[in-house]
């Protein structure tokens, strides 16, 4: 993967925004916590090791390929990431707003911070015509 601030086809070099580049670092972001969600849910008692490691390794193997491609300026990246977020706003709502365990509540804020951060950062008109540019 290729960490310059441009993205180049035949005929033209675009510039990527800066909103671009710290979402994409965001969703990195949410990766990384997500790994390490899955190694604490591996250490959880038996009956419960199998569903909480085996999801969120398929999740994060599948946000990691949205995400490179989210990186390469694809269009369809930006609009599958924007879902993901918005499902992880719901998510992670629900849960501090229903759940009295604080630890569980904090995470979930962190969660929620960070979704709202990439969708606002993608839904920007700066990053709009990024992904506009491209096609």
């Amino acid at each position: 993967m290729r960490l310059s601030p441009t993205t180049k086809g035949p005929l033209m070099t675009v510039t990527r925004p800066a909103t671009v580049t710290a979402a994409f670092l965001l969703v990195l972001l949410q990766i990384l916590i997500a790994v390490i969600a899955t190694v604490t849910a591996a250490l959880a008692p038996a009956d419960y090791k199998t569903y909480a490691v085996t999801t969120p390794v398929f999740l994060v193997v599948l946000y990691g390929a949205v995400a490179f491609f989210l990186w390469a300026g694809r269009p369809w990246a930006r609009v599958v990431t924007m879902l993901i977020a918005a499902l992880a706003v719901i998510g992670d709502l629900s849960v501090v707003l229903y759940y009295d365990h604080t630890a569980t509540v904090t995470v979930n804020i962190v969660g929620l911070v960070l979704a709202l951060a990439i969708l606002v950062l993608l839904v920007l008109p700066t990053s709009r015509r990024y992904f506009q540019q491209l096609t």
